[in-house]
C-alpha cells in the first residue's frame, strides 16, 4: 500500500475507510498553482490545496478518484477565508499554500460518499458515478444545499468533523462550533434528498465542554448513547454518554492531544492485538 501524505492547517490530515471490499478510501491534498484569490482578500496568483479522495485496491493502485476543485467553488470557503489566508501551509519546497476546504472525513454511502470539509462548514454527498454533489448540509448556499429544520444553531455546522452515515439512514456529525459562539455538540440529521431537507433528530452537549477549536468525533452507540472525542480543548476529553445524555465515562489527556475516539465492540480485538498494532505504528 503506498503512503499518501496530506498537509493541512491543523493536525487532522486524513481518513481511511474500508469500502465493503478490500479497497480503502484515502483522503489527501493536491496543490493547485496560479489561482486568483483576490476576490476573497488573497493573492491574485496563489497556490491552494484541493481535497482528493482516492480508492485504492489491495495492491495500492488507484481505481477511483475525486478532486474538490471540479465540484466545490472557491466561494464555499465563506467565513473561513480570514483564517485560511492568515494561516497558510508551507509546502516542502517552501511554497505558501492555502488550505481552502480542509477535508477531514469520508464515509461510504451506497453508490456515493459522504464527505466533511471543515473550511466550508459543509458535509457533502458525492455521487461516485460522475463525482457531482447530490446534496450539501451546512455552509454557504448552493443549488445542492439542504434546508435545515429543528435546529436553533446558526450556522448549523461550523468547523465540523467525523460525518458518518448510520444504520438507520441518518447522518451524524461532530459540530465543533468553531467561531460560531457555541460549544461543540453531537448532531444527528434525517436527510430527505428528494425534499431537499435535513431535520435535526438528536443533539448532545456537555456543560463542561465549552469549546473545540478543531478535530473531534461523534459516534452513535448501539446502546443509543454516544462516544465523543471532544477535539482540541484545554484538556482533550473522550467521554461516553447514555441514551438520555447522562455522562457515564470520562477520560482526559492533560497536556496531550486526542484527535478522534472510535468505539471497539467487545470481542473485536484483544488487548494484546491492540498493543501490537500500537507498537507497529510507533516502535519503541
Amino acid at each position: 500500500m503506498r503512503t499518501v501524505t496530506a498537509v493541512g492547517s491543523d493536525t487532522d490530515h486524513h481518513d481511511l475507510q474500508e469500502v465493503g471490499t478490500d479497497d480503502l478510501l484515502v483522503l489527501s491534498y493536491r496543490r493547485r498553482d496560479h489561482v486568483d484569490l483576490s476576490a476573497h482578500g488573497g493573492p491574485a496568483d496563489a497556490t491552494v490545496l484541493d481535497a482528493v479522495i482516492e480508492e485504492l485496491d489491495p495492491d495500492g493502485a488507484v481505481v477511483w478518484s475525486w478532486n474538490s476543485k471540479d465540484h466545490v467553488a472557491l466561494g464555499e470557503t465563506g467565513p473561513w477565508w480570514s483564517t485560511v489566508l492568515a494561516q497558510p501551509a508551507r509546502l516542502g519546497d517552501g511554497t505558501t499554500a492555502y488550505d481552502i476546504v480542509h477535508v477531514n472525513a469520508v464515509e461510504p454511502d451506497g453508490d456515493g460518499l459522504i464527505v466533511s470539509m471543515r473550511h466550508t462548514n459543509g458535509v457533502y454527498r458525492i455521487d461516485r458515478a460522475d463525482g457531482h454533489v447530490d446534496w450539501k448540509l451546512g455552509g454557504t448556499s448552493t443549488p445542492q444545499s439542504l434546508t435545515v429544520s429543528s435546529d436553533a444553531g446558526s450556522p448549523p455546522l461550523s468547523g465540523q468533523h467525523d460525518a458518518r452515515r448510520l444504520g438507520d439512514g441518518t447522518v451524524s456529525v461532530h459540530d465543533n462550533g468553531t467561531g460560531a459562539g457555541r460549544p461543540p455538540r453531537a448532531l444527528r440529521f434525517r436527510i430527505d434528498a428528494t425534499a431537499r431537507t435535513a431535520t435535526l433528530t438528536e443533539k448532545l452537549t456537555d456543560a463542561e465542554i465549552t469549546g473545540s477549536a478543531c478535530c473531534g468525533s461523534a459516534r452513535k452507540l448501539d446502546s443509543g448513547g454516544w462516544l465523543m472525542g471532544w477535539g482540541a480543548i484545554s484538556s482533550p476529553t473522550v467521554a461516553e454518554y447514555a441514551a438520555d445524555g447522562t455522562r457515564v465515562f470520562k477520560l482526559s489527556f492533560p497536556g496531550a492531544f486526542a484527535y478522534r475516539a472510535v468505539p471497539v465492540p467487545r470481542g473485536r480485538i484483544t488487548a494484546a492485538q491492540l498493543r501490537q498494532a500500537m507498537d507497529t505504528m510507533h516502535p519503541r
